[in-house]
């Protein structure tokens, strides 16, 4: 009878430690979906290739982006010289123009004044 109570207690000890796990445990069904899923990822010579394939890529891209942003400062360079010449050139050419303007002016009486003294 002991044996008995004991082979008892030992099955109700290892029910009990089933029934702890089986909450963890995956069903069937979830085990062929999960198949279904891993069959479709990449094996790791596949992730090796892509990693490869990408790192070129970034590569490539990192050295287009670096000669633009070159290209771009020299291109500000530029825009800022042909800001300043057109500055520069506005500024002759409003000279010139209030030069013209006093000219135009003036220069009738300037000759008048200079008539009056030759006399």
């Amino acid at each position: 009878m002991d044996t008995i109570k004991t082979f008892n207690t030992e099955i109700a000890r290892r029910m009990a430690d089933v029934e702890k796990d089986v909450p963890t445990f995956a069903s069937a069904y979830q085990l062929r979906d999960l198949q279904k899923i891993v069959v479709k990822l990449p094996t790791t010579e596949e992730m090796a290739k892509m990693r490869e394939r990408l790192a070129k890529t970034i590569e490539d891209f990192t050295r287009d982006n670096n000669e633009f942003r070159r290209g771009h400062e020299e291109h500000i360079k530029i825009i800022a010289r042909f800001d300043e010449v057109i500055a520069q050139k506005v500024n002759k050419h409003t000279l010139t123009e209030e030069i013209q303007k006093i000219n135009k002016k003036y220069k009738p009486k300037l000759k008048e004044i200079d008539a009056k003294h030759e006399k």
